[in-house]
């Protein structure tokens, strides 16, 4: 006890930073505080809550759409106590709010800017009653800049929060707004100064939402077209410049990072042939390296969580040889980034 005394505890934003760096393996030891005598001490940054104003929100939707508006047990059956029990039980220490798919956005920017608000006071008191226990990842009220700029300033500076929870695509009457779109700019750019964490996810499951859904009869979308979703979503930052213009912002994508592991030859090599390598590289390289600096940088860049499916959970955990094994290297930081059990 004395020990961890003079190490001090760690905070939430100690802890964010960290695993979005790849600095897992370092915490691991300092999370001791977090549980006492539990061990070991995991992270969930991957951790959905259910605010009532949210699962309104989705059975409304639900009602305009013309699908039944019951949620299921899982969603219906959510509260703060269950949260707590179950984050006990699996032996994690802290984890780190987000609401799940489509975010606070469901066609309508008033909505969306109160839905915001009302899911990040809701994380917030969390927070407040449970010490230590909880983080935020802030609800945007995306894709409207202006209101996104507004909740950031809220969020950070009121309600103390860890980072923001930001979809990988919002569909609108107009078409599809892409992370990378640069309507977005002004939202990374304030990201950026702050350098804050951007926790990236799927923003559209369904069949009628995605822009490919339905492909292959019999295959569900959640096998195939989901992660491919997540896929463009990084693309769109990638070869927009998001990624080069924002190098203080701490990116996390759940879902392994899509395909980006499978396809990151093909990136690579679109990115080489941008010229992009100069700005992901850290310094200039001979062109026979300039393959290499970017598949380096990228993975010095993007953090993936990956996921065991939405049927059994999903965590983003710090440490353990059984994590790494179940973790393809293409997945993973060099450096010990968050790893999954």
């Amino acid at each position: 006890m004395e020990q961890m005394r003079e190490q001090g505890s760690p905070t939430r934003r100690d802890i964010v930073a960290s695993a979005a760096a790849g600095a897992g393996a370092l915490l691991a030891g300092k999370l001791a505080w977090a549980q006492g005598a539990r061990s070991p001490g995991r992270i969930d940054l991957h951790h959905h809550y259910f605010p009532p104003a949210f699962l309104d929100a989705q059975r409304r939707a639900a009602l305009r759409q013309s699908r039944p508006a019951a949620l299921g047990a899982a969603l219906e059956g959510w509260s703060k106590a269950r949260t707590i029990e179950a984050m006990d039980r699996n032996g994690i220490a802290i984890g780190i709010l987000s609401i799940s798919t489509p975010g606070p956005w469901f066609g309508n920017i008033e909505e969306s800017q109160r839905l915001a608000r009302e899911c990040n006071e809701y994380a917030a008191e969390m927070m407040r009653d449970h010490p230590g226990r909880f983080g935020l990842f802030a609800a945007l009220p995306l894709p409207d800049p202006d209101a996104a700029l507004r909740e950031i300033d809220y969020a950070f500076d009121t309600l103390h929060a860890d980072g923001v929870a930001i979809m990988t695509s919002y569909a609108t009457s107009a078409g599809t707004t892409w992370p990378g779109d640069a309507s977005l700019a002004p939202v990374f750019a304030e990201l950026n100064r702050r350098k804050a964490a951007a926790f990236f996810h799927l923003g559209r499951v369904g069949s009628a939402q995605l822009c490919c859904g339905n492909v292959v009869s019999g295959v569900p979308d959640v096998i195939a077209e989901t992660p491919h979703e997540m896929t463009r979503a990084i693309m769109s930052l990638l070869f927009n410049g998001t990624l080069s213009r924002n190098p203080d912002i701490r990116f996390i994508f759940t879902n392994a990072g899509g395909t980006v592991p499978m396809l990151s030859g093909r990136i690579t090599q679109e990115a080489f042939l941008r010229g992009l390598e100069r700005d992901l590289a850290d310094k200039p390289r001979r062109r026979c390296r300039a393959r290499t600096a970017v598949a380096d940088r990228l993975r010095q860049r993007l953090s993936f969580c990956a996921d065991r499916g939405h049927h059994r959970g999903h965590r983003c955990v710090l440490g353990g040889p059984a994590a790494r094994s179940r973790v393809p290297r293409e997945c993973r930081d060099a450096a010990a980034a968050p790893r999954v059990s």
